[in-house]
């Protein structure tokens, strides 16, 4: 027990160490703080409460041996019960530990997630920063719209050159599932960005994309490396 939580551990590989709801609402769980008990680097956990799920990958740094994280993680929830229910390791091909359809599920999720989130940069890249006007924004907007409607074989056409794309293709109707759900997520993303640019007055729109730009090729460097160790790709 934390407080009046009630904790349940599908997975050894980490220890929560305190639980915070959010002040504001009765409802959700506001900060969660949690060590790697393992011995081994994690670079995602899976949490269930209630009827809610939600996939915590660690971008940019990995969730070393013994270290101690705080989540700030907004789930809605109708009682007291949190599991923690996988997680997956940086250390080697397909290492996680938890529920295996779970574990399964989150591998692929962050293959979707992350190639998506390359198209997403190579978009960007594309763009005219002196010239960021509404149209060159809004046609980028409907593109990666666009990306949450296609099927999976459109999708992978994107990626010709990714040594993922055939892991994809072989794997089974849940995981292809999965890796949809985390390109369409990325794009959500993606697009949320795009927006908030569109917003924004054109003569602070080069600023804020090339601010961007930096961030997100940072964070792609490190999952590129994640997702190829996990995937049994890396060079």
């Amino acid at each position: 027990m934390i407080g009046p939580w009630t904790v349940t551990y599908h997975t050894n590989a980490v220890k929560v160490v305190a639980l915070e709801e959010s002040p504001t609402s009765a409802d959700r769980l506001g900060s969660l703080t949690v060590r790697n008990g393992s011995r081994r680097p994690i670079t995602m956990l899976y949490l269930r409460a209630a009827n809610t799920e939600a996939r915590v990958p660690f971008f940019p740094a990995v969730f070393e041996p013994g270290e101690t994280k705080t989540l700030s993680i907004g789930l809605a929830t109708t009682d007291h019960n949190l599991h923690i229910v996988a997680a997956l390791f940086g250390d080697g091909e397909a290492a996680g530990d938890g529920d295996p359809a779970v574990v399964q599920g989150m591998r692929f999720w962050r293959v979707g997630y992350w190639l998506e989130s390359v198209n997403c940069l190579s978009q960007a890249l594309s763009l005219d920063h002196a010239d960021l006007n509404d149209t060159s924004l809004d046609a980028w907007i409907t593109s990666v719209s666009r990306t949450n409607v296609q099927p999976l074989e459109d999708v992978l056409r994107l990626f010709p050159g990714s040594p993922v794309k055939l892991k994809v293709q072989g794997a089974n109707v849940g995981a292809k599932a999965d890796f949809l759900v985390g390109v369409r997520q990325a794009a959500d993303a993606c697009r949320f960005f795009a927006q908030q640019l569109f917003e924004q007055p054109e003569s602070s729109r080069s600023n804020a994309l090339s601010a961007w730009q930096t961030a997100w090729q940072e964070g792609l460097v490190l999952q590129q490396k994640v997702v190829g160790i996990d995937m049994g790709v890396a060079e």
